[in-house]
């Protein structure tokens, strides 16, 4: 990707001017350190403090302070292309174009620009593919943070007991702890959760848990009871009933597949079959 390195961190208007933004073959992303005004399409709109003026290319899309502002409109922008390859990226990861809004963080686009100033002052192998990286994951933290500020309240409920959940398997999750830490009853907790997971919330706790108890087989060095245990699973007969259930193998074979066969021996404890 070609990188255009006409961006800037916090650069301050003055008082009173509305930046000529002129239209470019690529794209142009603005964040706003003050509120604002700007154009698009004849109309003016009003723009706050922390939001994203994503800008397509072609377009010309003016901006400038508030009547009331005391001082210039200040922003982060970076210009950058080739158009097609950001289309691309957008078509996965959609955002909104030429209209301002907000991802929840009042300086979202500054580090992304220091990250590629410094990346691209190091002059070092492979600099122009990690701007490229980059790049691409400023649109997908946009995207992801754009989700989160726009989704429904009942949406950011469940969604918060579920990273809780995956961040900690292990703790006791029990129905009527996750209906509590969501402020739902059992019942619609249950019926949103699975709305929104596509499983139910005791499926997804299980499905969690199978996850972290398949890096600590291959990784943590523990036996299969300790491995039980920290997963938060009762005993290990359940442990590897689940585990069966959900990999086809029990933790030991898993284990002997995953490593060849070789590292059999590390599953301490043959209680685990």
């Amino acid at each position: 990707m070609k990188i255009y390195y006409d961006m800037s961190v916090s650069y301050r208007h003055e008082p009173g001017e509305w930046c000529p933004h002129l239209a470019y073959d690529i794209y142009t992303l603005c964040c706003f350190r003050t509120p604002f005004l700007y154009e698009c399409d004849g109309e003016i709109l009003e723009g706050n403090t922390g939001d994203l003026l994503l800008t397509e290319p072609d377009r010309v899309i003016y901006h400038g302070p508030r009547p009331d502002a005391k001082e210039g409109t200040v922003n982060s922008y970076i210009r950058f292309g080739p158009a097609d390859e950001v289309t691309a990226w957008l078509e996965k990861y959609p955002l909104p174009l030429n209209r301002a809004f907000s991802v929840g963080q009042d300086n979202f686009l500054g580090p992304f620009v220091e990250a590629i100033f410094e990346e691209s002052a190091a002059a070092e192998a492979g600099n122009g593919d990690m701007i490229h990286c980059a790049l691409l994951r400023m649109l997908i933290e946009m995207h992801r943070a754009y989700n989160r500020a726009v989704a429904p309240d009942w949406v950011k409920r469940i969604q918060a007991v579920r990273n809780a959940v995956h961040g900690r398997p292990g703790q006791n999750w029990s129905l009527g702890r996750m209906a509590d830490l969501s402020g739902y009853s059992v019942s619609r907790f249950s019926a949103l959760y699975r709305e929104l997971c596509g499983v139910s919330p005791v499926q997804d706790v299980i499905d969690a848990r199978i996850h972290r108890a398949k890096n600590l087989l291959l990784h943590s060095g523990m036996n299969v009871s300790e491995v039980a245990c920290c997963c938060g699973f009762c005993s290990v007969s359940h442990f590897s009933k689940l585990f069966r259930k959900a990999v086809g193998l029990s933790p030991s074979q898993y284990v002997k597949m995953k490593k060849g066969g070789a590292a059999g021996g590390s599953v301490r404890g043959g209680n685990g079959g």
